[in-house]
This record gives C-alpha cells, sequence and structure tokens, in this order.
C-alpha cells in the first residue's frame, strides 16, 4: 500500500496531496482495470489499497467526467433487490491509465 499520510513535511505533503486524491481519476482507473466496481466499492478500495481517504461523493465527481469523456462505462445490475451501477474500463481508458502511470514513472526516474 502507498502511504498518503501526512508526513510533517510540507514540500512531501502537498506532493502526495497531488499524487493522491487530486489525481484520484488514475487510481480508479487502475482499480476497474482489474474488475467492474460500484462506487462504494471503489471508495472503499482506494482506502484499502491507497489509504486513501475519499468520501462516495468525490468517487461520484471523478466517475462522471470519466464516463462522459469514454474511458468507462457503467451498468446496472440488481444485487441483493438493491439496483447497483457498476462501472468498467473501457479500451480508451486503459490507454489513459497507461499513458499516465508512464508519465509518473518517467517523472520519477528523472
Amino acid at each position: 500500500m502507498v502511504d498518503f499520510s501526512p508526513t510533517g513535511s510540507p514540500e512531501l505533503d502537498r506532493l502526495k496531496r497531488k499524487l493522491g486524491v487530486e489525481c484520484l481519476w488514475i487510481h480508479i482507473l487502475y482499480l476497474l482495470n482489474e474488475k467492474p466496481m460500484y462506487a462504494y466499492a471503489i471508495q472503499e478500495e482506494l482506502s484499502k489499497r491507497f489509504g486513501l481517504k475519499v468520501s462516495r461523493i468525490i468517487s461520484y465527481r471523478v466517475l462522471y467526467p470519466l464516463e462522459t469523456r469514454g474511458f468507462v462505462t457503467s451498468s446496472e445490475k440488481e444485487v441483493n433487490g438493491r439496483i447497483r451501477r457498476y462501472y468498467s474500463i473501457t479500451k480508451k481508458g486503459k490507454e489513459l491509465l497507461k499513458e499516465g502511470k508512464t508519465f509518473i514513472k518517467r517523472v520519477a526516474s528523472e
């Protein structure tokens, strides 16, 4: 798990914030690349896997533009009598994820 918790160093904390919550889209695409998920499950996985504490509304605020721009799609499924909206990464989303990861690796290796 990547540790995004505060360090006491303003510079490092700002970098963690920028790569964490402010770049939430890449973390969400990473999760969706593994399997389709609904918003609450995304929120839980962001916390568990990346240590990112975000509200469900923040997940939706990132998912909506990703969907409107064609990086993810959604579909409704009934689970235990409840309707859930599952999000899946598209080919275009996989390309964006690959480009984002490549960029981060390139910056980190400089």
